[in-house]
C-alpha cells in the first residue's frame, strides 16, 4: 500500500513539476518581452531551459541531500532518453530532414561537452586522491562554458527565424510576476517529493538510487522534451525537434551539472561508467543520424533502430540490477 502511494506521489510530483516549469517559463518570457529583450534570444534560451528545468530542479534537490547517484543518474539517463527514445519516436512520426548547419554544430558541441565531463571525472582523483566527481572548480568551468554557449547561440540566432518564436505569452507585467513566482513555489516542492518517493521505491525493489534515477526519474524529467518534440514532429518542424533535443542535452550537461556541483560536491559512482560510455556513443550516433538525415525515406528505419536500442538499454539496466 505504501509502495503504491509513493508511486502515485512520484507521478503527481512529475505533473506538478511540469506545470511549475511551464508557469515559470511563461512568466519569465513575458517579463523578458516587457523588458524588450530580443524575442529570438528568449525563444532559444527559454525553450531549452523550460524543457530542462525538471532535470535541473531534481539535481539541485538531490545535491542538497548529498544524493550524488541521483544527480549523475538523472542527467545521464535523461540525455540518453533524449537521443534514443525521444528522437526515435519523433522520427517515426515525421522523418527528420535537416538543412541548418547551426544545429549540426550544436550537436558536435554536445558531444564535446559530454567528453569534457568525462575528462573532469578522470582528472579529479589525480587532483584529490580518493575523490572522483565534480566540485566547485569544475562547477565554475561548466558554468563559464554555459555562458559562452549562450553567447554563441545569441550571436548565431536570426530574428528572421520563425521557429524561435515559440513563447510569446501576452500578460501584464504584474500577472507575469505572479505566474513566475507560482512556478518558483511549485518547482522545489515537487522536486523534493520526486526525490523522496523515488528513494522509497528504489529501496522497496532493492534497486540502487543510481539505477532508479537513470530510468524512472530520468524518464519523468524528460517528459517536457518528449511532448515538445512530438508536437513539433506532427507539424513537420524538424529543426525545432533537433534544436529542442540538442539544446536540452547541452543545458543538462553544463547548467544542471554546473549548478549541482556548485551547491555541493557530487561524487561519481563507478557503476555508471557503462552508462556514460553509452551516452558518448549515443551523442556520436546523433551526429551520424543527422549527417544522413537528408534521405527522409530511410528516416523511420533509423528511428526504429534508436527506439530498439533504448529498449535494449533499459533491459540491460534491470538485468544488471
Amino acid at each position: 500500500m505504501v509502495l503504491l502511494l509513493n508511486s502515485a506521489i512520484l507521478t503527481i510530483s512529475f505533473l506538478i513539476l511540469w506545470k511549475g516549469s511551464n508557469l515559470l517559463v511563461d512568466g519569465a518570457s513575458s517579463i523578458a518581452h516587457h523588458l524588450k529583450i530580443p524575442e529570438y534570444f528568449i525563444g532559444l534560451t527559454l525553450v531549452a531551459f523550460g524543457t530542462s528545468l525538471p532535470e535541473v530542479v531534481v539535481n539541485i534537490v538531490a545535491a542538497l541531500q548529498n544524493k550524488s547517484d541521483i544527480v549523475f543518474g538523472n542527467i545521464i539517463g535523461s540525455n540518453i532518453a533524449n537521443i534514443l527514445l525521444i528522437l526515435g519516436i519523433t522520427g517515426l512520426i515525421s522523418p527528420i530532414i535537416i538543412t541548418s548547419n547551426k544545429i549540426k554544430k550544436e550537436m558536435i558541441l554536445s558531444l564535446l561537452f559530454t567528453i569534457t565531463i568525462v575528462i573532469m571525472l578522470f582528472i579529479s582523483p589525480l587532483i584529490e586522491p580518493g575523490f572522483t566527481g565534480l566540485k566547485l572548480p569544475e562547477s565554475l568551468i561548466l558554468l563559464i562554458l554555459f555562458g559562452l554557449f549562450l553567447n554563441f547561440i545569441y550571436k548565431s540566432a536570426s530574428d528572421k527565424d520563425d521557429t524561435l518564436s515559440i513563447y510569446h505569452p501576452d500578460y501584464s507585467i504584474q500577472k507575469s510576476i505572479i505566474i513566475a513566482l507560482s512556478g518558483l513555489i511549485l518547482i522545489p516542492v515537487s522536486g523534493k517529493m520526486i526525490i523522496e518517493s523515488a528513494i522509497y521505491i528504489s529501496r522497496s525493489f532493492g534497486i540502487s538510487e543510481a539505477l532508479i534515477s537513470i530510468t524512472a526519474i530520468a524518464f519523468g524529467t524528460s517528459l517536457p522534451e518528449l511532448v515538445t518534440s512530438i508536437a513539433s514532429a506532427v507539424k513537420h518542424k524538424h529543426e525545432i525537434v533537433l534544436g529542442n533535443i540538442t539544446g536540452s542535452l547541452i543545458f543538462n550537461t553544463l547548467f544542471a551539472f554546473g549548478l549541482s556541483s556548485l551547491v555541493s560536491p557530487i561524487r561519481f559512482n563507478p557503476v555508471l561508467i557503462p552508462d556514460m560510455l553509452i551516452l558518448i556513443i549515443a551523442n556520436t550516433a546523433l551526429i551520424l543520424y543527422t549527417a544522413a538525415a537528408k534521405k527522409a525515406s530511410s528516416g523511420r528505419y533509423k528511428s526504429s533502430f534508436l527506439i530498439i536500442s533504448y529498449i535494449i538499454y533499459i533491459i540491460y539496466i534491470f538485468f544488471r540490477g
